[in-house]
């Protein structure tokens, strides 16, 4: 009896010194976080986001029609959208309005009341605040509901606003009114490039400390960055990427190629508010919705543009703009963690290490669906690699030190230095992967000692308590 709690002892402590060499391991590749998270935005569209109180309707009654969702909805789903690393969150228009849109407001002094009360959104604002989130309002600046006393103002015409002097001072007072209210922390515009180019000077001069992003046309070639916006969504992104990776062996270059490229005050998306959700383009192609949304994701994150999240992706949510489903409520009961998870691994990565956010991109390799970049800054470089094909694909990296090793974060892989001095990636079919460059540690000789010694030891007095057991025979 006493050999067997020997042994018992003997096991919990080769399983302590195991944990220690563990923790000894994850110790060396802790590295310093950034003290500004880079911007990663999430938009959600109030109505159909999440009801606070489950009794939102199952199924669209019309284009008009409200859901049910509300401001304390989104407040119980802060704690997991700061878990996928969201800094900004931008909120459709919640003013008091005829549609779930919120395009065509009534009042510009009053929340619309399916969402909740004034005060419901001041705590949202708070506790987005108490998570380092910023909150951003979508104001729309073009129309006003038929039943709108605005309708009675001379620059209102047919429920269209037209942007006279009087109409700009009104609309720019209105943002200061709820900013202060607020304390919110910007405005996002669409369809920026229908507004004369004064006003954004104004609204970028008049309302004080406000994070500003703009929406234009496809076709507007203006520099509203010039015009006093932070950030310009890059509409032409969202067609161009849904074509590339809703199939396999696409051409990159039409997104390689864009002018907007390399630069780093331009947001770009997979999906929105009007465009059929991503989900659905995949699943059309016959191809899992999840793995099509790794892909896409990837170059989402790592490319120098800034990545916006269309509520719901990370379920992921699907849908068609033909019979509104695109709009559906987000059902985060189907939610398998796996896209999430991704979602988590690529906002970490991009706060830990900074060529994913200020480094230089080259294009290592491109064919067919296989591609190969590098993010560099003066010290240090991140590799890329995405393998959107149906078969296994490999290239071979020139120029890194020798004695390094390169170690997977999306996904668990390590390369070690080839006899040539070059390092090989290798991926299986419609996988992505983001190396990081170390130091060659070979065998971790701490942790192989414990254990090795740790077995050592136990196999030693197994043996030497069979042969008392045998001697007492």
């Amino acid at each position: 009896m006493k050999c067997v709690v020997n042994v018992m002892k003997l096991q919990k402590i080769i399983g302590l010194l195991f944990v220690i060499g563990m923790l000894l391991s994850s110790f060396q590749s802790v590295l310093a976080e950034t003290e500004d998270k880079p911007n990663q935005y999430y938009y959600i569209l109030v109505d159909r986001y999440q009801n606070s109180e489950d009794e939102g309707a199952s199924e669209l009654e019309s284009r008009e029609s409200f859901m049910g969702g509300d401001f304390q909805g989104i407040s119980e789903r802060l704690d997991h959208l700061e878990t996928i690393g969201v800094t900004h969150l931008v909120l459709s228009p919640v003013f008091s309005s005829e549609d779930y849109l919120g395009n065509e407001v009534k009042s510009f002094d009053e929340v619309q009341e399916t969402y909740g009360s004034k005060e419901d959104l001041q705590n949202l604002v708070e506790a987005a605040h108490e998570r380092d989130m910023k909150l951003i309002l979508e104001f729309p600046h073009s129309q006003v509901s038929e039943s709108s006393a605005l309708q009675e103002e001379e620059w209102v015409e047919d429920g269209d606003i037209e942007l006279t002097e009087e109409a700009q001072s009104f609309l720019i007072e209105k943002m200061n009114q709820w900013k202060d209210e607020l304390n919110s922390d910007g405005f996002y515009f669409k369809s920026i490039e229908q507004a004369p180019d004064e006003f954004w000077s104004k609204v970028s001069n008049e309302v004080g400390d406000q994070f500003l992003i703009g929406e234009p046309g496809e076709s507007s070639d203006k520099n509203f960055i010039d015009m006093g916006f932070d950030r310009i969504l890059n509409t032409s992104f969202q067609q161009k990427a849904e074509e590339i990776f809703k199939d396999t062996d696409t051409d990159f270059s039409p997104l390689l190629d864009s002018p907007t490229f390399e630069e780093t005050d331009v947001v770009q998306y997979m999906d929105h508010i009007y465009t059929d959700r991503f989900t659905r383009a995949s699943e059309d192609t016959g191809y899992h919705p999840i793995t099509r949304w790794k892909l896409a994701l990837t170059y989402l994150y790592t490319t120098p543009n800034e990545p916006w999240l269309f509520h719901g992706t990370e379920v992921p949510t699907d849908g068609i703009v033909e019979d509104g489903s695109h709009h559906k409520m987000v059902n985060y009961m189907a939610n398998d963690d796996q896209l999430s998870q991704h979602v988590e691994k690529l906002s970490d990565s991009l706060e830990e290490f900074e060529p994913l956010r200020t480094g230089d991109i080259e294009i290592l390799h491109e064919q067919e669906g296989f591609i190969v970049y590098s993010r560099s800054t003066e010290d240090e470089t991140v590799y890329i690699a995405i393998n959107n094909t149906p078969t296994f694909q490999s290239y071979d990296i020139e120029g890194i030190e020798s004695d390094k090793e390169l170690r997977g974060i999306t996904d668990n892989d390590l390369i070690k230095e080839n006899d040539d001095g070059t390092y090989s990636i290798g991926l299986n079919r419609e996988l992505a992967n983001v190396y990081t460059v170390h130091e060659n540690r070979g065998i971790y000789w701490p942790l192989t000692l414990l254990f090795v010694g740790g077995m050592g030891t136990f196999i030693a007095f197994v043996i030497i308590v069979s042969r008392r057991n045998k001697k007492t025979e």
